[in-house]
């Protein structure tokens, strides 16, 4: 009985490193595509965090939309897609905080057309930024409550089932979510009660 639950015990350990390896793995290869997407542009401008999101929004679009088609985890996807951004060059670092909200609106907005799943969009961003903040060594908590923001605000230009949705995780993944909720501002369109982000 014991060596029966031994072999389970490991058969489980074993499947769980290799979930973890795939998870790895993925999150490498969408970080990879958007370097590769990257080569050729300019960075050597005044604002080189929006030169960079310009051009990757079409990569951005299509990786999501493989994502969606082949019903790969969003959020190992639009982290490695965040991942990614930043390794591009240093250069994005110094102005992270424009970054930030560029690249997750873009994601967002790639989700809501592509038919995803918001909820696991927005973990994989707040998942993201929380690895990007110790890799390239910036305020953790001041990057995931920009871009949670931004998330809100881009939601909410969408409909109000995605703002929800986006709201939910927010509330649920960070502690001190009224804040955020704050920061967020939004304003009415002139025409009918819809209301979108400011």
């Amino acid at each position: 009985m014991k060596k029966d639950l031994a072999g389970v015990f490991t058969d489980l350990k074993d499947n769980l490193e290799q979930a973890l390896k795939g998870t790895e793995s993925l999150v490498d290869q969408v970080a990879g595509r958007m370097v590769d997407a990257s080569r050729g542009i300019d960075l050597k401008t005044e604002h080189p965090g929006d030169e960079l999101i310009k051009k990757l929004q079409r990569p951005v679009h299509k990786i999501i939309k493989e994502a969606v088609n082949q019903k790969k985890d969003l959020r190992v996807v639009t982290k490695g897609i965040i991942i990614g951004v930043f390794r591009v060059s240093r250069k994005i670092r110094e102005e992270a905080h424009q970054t930030i909200g560029l690249i997750t609106a873009i994601i967002i907005k790639a989700i809501s057309k592509g038919g995803g799943d918001l909820k696991s969009a927005t973990r994989g961003i707040i998942n993201g930024f929380a690895d990007v903040a110790k890799e390239q060594d910036l305020n953790k908590g001041e990057a995931i409550a920009k871009a949670s923001v931004c998330a809100l605000e881009t939601a909410h230009k969408i409909d109000p089932d995605s703002s929800r949705k986006v709201k939910k995780v927010i509330n649920e993944k960070i502690s001190g979510a009224r804040q955020i909720f704050k920061k967020a501002t939004f304003k009415k369109v002139s025409s009918g009660n819809k209301r979108t982000a400011g």
